[in-house]
Formats: structure tokens, C-alpha cells, sequence
């Protein structure tokens, strides 16, 4: 690791929560609501895309105009569609990650390409208050991952430097957005296999060996 590590700022979906699944159906059973038939990798490689990203990619995809209104609807759909199906929760290992964090006295941030709303209702679910320094979604931003705008904002905030800080990610755009933002980055293989996550500074292929690797290197600065 670079320099001394004072903060760790995690994507949300598939990094802290389970959610990646739910999101990948509500998005499948939104577009296929106006003709267009899509799969779960699709949006496992956009993960980290705000909706306006997702959208335009998949209707880029597939030949299709895309339309602020279509966008509005789409993102309506699936929201609506996403609260039926996702129940929060944390993987298993995330809290006792957070309190070895805490412990540290590090500061804790999540960056979120997801919509400001549903991020909110998730974190208040599974965390007690106060546990992130600062929460970044999709909404917060003009240009979503790999733009590295959201981990940006998100050091800004944390008043710290980008060699201070370690993002969390699973999927190759926010990768790419933690990297262009100067962040070493660790990658876990929470629903994408190695291959796709090559860009990492680090992959990990559970909690427990992220909690190990964390540990280590702080106490080794």
C-alpha cells in the first residue's frame, strides 16, 4: 500500500450488501417490459454505471433511441420493481470489518452508483448511524463509473488525499473510476470472477480475506 491508509470507501452493491442479484433481475423484468431481453452479466459489467449510464448503454446495445423520458420510466420501473425483491441485509464478516475499520480510526465512505434513495433506505437498514463519513450515490453525480467523479467527490469530502485512501469495488467500472481517481483499489469476487477484475491493485476472494489484508496493512503503516 501507498502512504498512510486513512480511509476506505466502499461500493455498495455487491461489496457491502448481497444486492447485486435484485438489481440485475429489476433491470432484466424493466427492459423486457418494453421488448428488450437482457441477462444478469449484462448489468454485472455495468455495475457502478448510474441509471442514466445503464440505460443508455443497453438501449445503445440494442439499437434503441435513448430519451431522458424513457430513461425516467425505465429508472421508475426498476426502483419499483427492486423494492419488491431486496430485502437488506450485509454479507456475512461486513460488520466485523466495519468495527476493525472503526477500530483503526479510520474514516469510512461509501460511493454508490446506485439511485439516492434506495442507497439510503439500505445503509439505514444494516448500519447503525454515523458509521460513514460521507455517502455518495448515483444521483450526486453527472457522469457515473468508470468516470472516477464519485470517488473524487467522495475525497473531497473526506478532506484526505487519494493515496490515503483504499476503495472497495467489484465490478471493472468502478475499478477503472477508483484508479483514475488515484486510489489503490481492492477488488473482491463477490459476483464477478478474477478475470474481469485484472485492473485491482489487490483481489480478494472473500470478506474474511479482506479483513485480513485491511488489517495488515494498516498496522503496517
Amino acid at each position: 500500500m501507498r502512504g498512510e491508509i486513512r480511509a476506505v470507501i466502499f461500493d455498495m452493491d455487491g461489496v457491502l450488501t448481497d444486492s447485486m442479484p435484485a438489481h440485475a433481475l429489476a433491470w432484466q423484468r424493466a427492459f423486457e417490459e418494453i421488448g428488450i431481453r437482457i441477462e444478469p452479466m449484462d448489468i454485472y459489467l455495468l455495475e457502478g454505471s448510474n441509471h442514466s449510464g445503464i440505460v443508455e448503454a443497453i438501449l445503445k446495445r440494442y439499437n434503441r433511441e435513448y430519451s431522458e423520458e424513457l430513461k425516467t420510466e425505465l429508472s421508475r420501473r426498476k426502483i419499483q420493481i427492486f423494492n419488491t425483491l431486496y430485502k437488506p441485509s450485509t454479507y456475512r464478516g461486513v460488520k466485523k470489518l466495519i468495527t476493525m475499520l472503526k477500530s483503526k480510526n479510520l474514516k469510512l465512505a461509501v460511493a454508490s452508483g446506485s439511485n439516492q434513495a434506495t442507497v439510503h433506505q439500505i445503509i439505514e437498514r444494516c448500519f447503525e448511524p454515523g458509521t460513514f463519513k460521507t455517502i455518495l450515490t448515483g444521483d450526486d453525480i453527472e457522469n457515473g463509473k468508470p468516470a472516477p467523479e464519485i470517488y473524487q467527490k467522495a475525497i473531497s469530502r473526506l478532506r484526505l488525499t487519494p493515496r490515503e485512501c483504499i476503495v472497495v469495488e467489484n465490478a471493472p467500472r468502478g475499478i477503472a473510476a477508483a484508479k483514475k481517481a488515484g486510489c489503490t483499489c481492492i477488488a473482491i469476487t463477490t459476483t464477478l470472477p478474477p478475470q474481469h477484475l485484472k485492473d485491482a491493485d489487490i483481489i480478494v476472494k472473500s470478506h474474511e480475506e479482506l479483513y485480513r489484508h485491511l488489517r495488515e496493512s494498516i498496522d503496517q503503516d
